[in-house]
């Protein structure tokens, strides 16, 4: 659908500088846009290094297990350690579930990138 946009945007003819500073402006930002979705369809992988996640999660491990060492046994403690622990997994899980924004519990929602193509492709009209 960009592709046949930017095709729409080749077709008009300038008939003053203005209008090719536009078109051109135009051109440039489809270009890029296609780039950005292409760059994000092939990326593979996990841009957040395991061996990063294995080192967090162990440094991460020994604060928590050394604040239970040298506090004192009663039920805040006990609690305030669990409810603490369940924050910082539950942001390492969002870190990495943001880290592929097209699937998962959290995702990019596709209907913005087609309205701003309807409106793209209405103005070339």
């Amino acid at each position: 659908m960009l592709e046949s946009v930017q095709d729409e945007i080749l077709d008009l003819e300038p008939k003053n500088p203005r209008q090719t500073y536009l078109r051109t402006l135009c051109l440039t930002l489809t270009s890029t846009i296609i780039q950005a979705r292409w760059s994000l369809e092939t990326r593979t992988g996990h841009s957040i290094p395991v061996p990063f996640l294995i080192l967090l999660v162990f440094w991460l491990s020994i604060v928590f297990a050394s604040f239970g060492l040298f506090a004192p046994p009663n039920p805040t403690t006990i609690v305030m350690l669990l409810l603490c622990s369940v924050a910082v997994s539950g942001a390492i899980y969002f870190i990495e579930e943001l880290d592929n924004p097209a699937s998962g519990l959290i995702r990019i929602s596709p209907d913005v990138m087609r309205n701003a193509v309807n409106e793209i492709g209405n103005l070339t009209r």
